[in-house]
């Protein structure tokens, strides 16, 4: 066992990566994404709601990303993951303000998901394609 001051070791730490499954990377994204639905829906019925064009435009990227996310099927490849990705892209590519209660809980949940869905898939590509299993 190793002790709390012994660095990890690299290389495992790139077979643990390549050892991700594609469903395990689907199923982290459309967790992270049920969280960022959950947190925008009780900001729309929350007293910070306003109604306005920004919170309704805002509100229908998300629940629009999170219907497009759940029709896809369960991904094979990472390529595939790649278009789970690309469902949820409004919500990662857009700014998410961070006022305090509930907008400021959704800001947080979308800054989850985005290393989620951005880079873990990049990471697990990475590992695989250093140890030959392109």
């Amino acid at each position: 066992m190793a002790s709390p001051t012994t660095p990890p070791d690299p290389q495992r730490a790139i077979e643990d990566l390549a050892a991700v499954t594609p469903a395990q990377l689907a199923q982290e994204i459309r967790t992270a994404t049920t969280d960022v639905y959950r947190c925008a829906q009780a900001w729309r019925k929350s007293p910070a709601w306003t109604g306005d064009k920004g919170d309704h435009k805002a509100w229908e990227m998300i629940a629009t990303a999170v219907a497009d996310l759940a029709v896809l099927p369960e991904p094979a490849t990472l390529r595939d993951v790649d278009h789970l990705v690309d469902a949820i892209a409004p919500i990662l590519n857009a700014w998410w303000s961070p006022y305090p209660g509930p907008r400021q809980d959704l800001s947080d949940a979308v800054e989850r998901l985005r290393p989620i869905a951005m880079r873990r898939p990049a990471l697990v590509k990475q590992a695989r394609s250093l140890l030959g299993q392109d």
